[in-house]
């Protein structure tokens, strides 16, 4: 299980929908995921529970898990629907000297293709209904 967290104005951990530090659920805890060898692939196959085709990650720098474990060299191959799914080095306590982990961006990508496909189907519906009525075949 894996999701975004951000902190707010009071520096609380909150829930996000669509961007924040990235998180895996493992032995009652919420661990980060350590940016390094993080690529597109992997960010492809965290979008996917979320319903997202597409998204961006970066390193988000966190001294606040400085004592914590990560998870760490996650390696994903596009088949996978979990990130739990891809291959990774562990849980490492202190991995990360440079504090660097996994913070993702979705994109809205399908929702709007889906919006204009619809946009477009409408438009080339109603052109078909004029063209029929300018041409006197509107009964058929």
């Amino acid at each position: 299980m894996i999701r975004l967290t951000k902190s707010n104005k009071e520096d609380e951990t909150e829930l996000s929908r669509q961007s924040g530090s990235l998180e895996i659920y493992h032995k009652n805890n919420w661990l980060p995921v350590f940016f390094k060898n993080w690529g597109r692939v992997e960010t492809e196959v965290v979008c996917k529970p979320f319903g997202f085709r597409e998204g961006a990650a970066s390193s988000e720098k966190d001294e606040t898990q400085m004592d914590s474990y990560s998870i760490t060299n996650v390696t994903c191959t596009r088949s996978e629907n979990r990130l739990d799914a891809c291959a990774f080095d562990g849980f490492e306590l202190n991995c990360c000297p440079s504090f660097n982990y996994v913070s993702v961006h979705y994109i809205l990508v399908s929702l709007f293709i889906v919006y204009f496909t619809v946009l477009k189907n409408t438009i080339q519906h109603y052109m078909f209904l004029i063209r029929k009525i300018n041409t006197g075949k509107a009964s058929d």
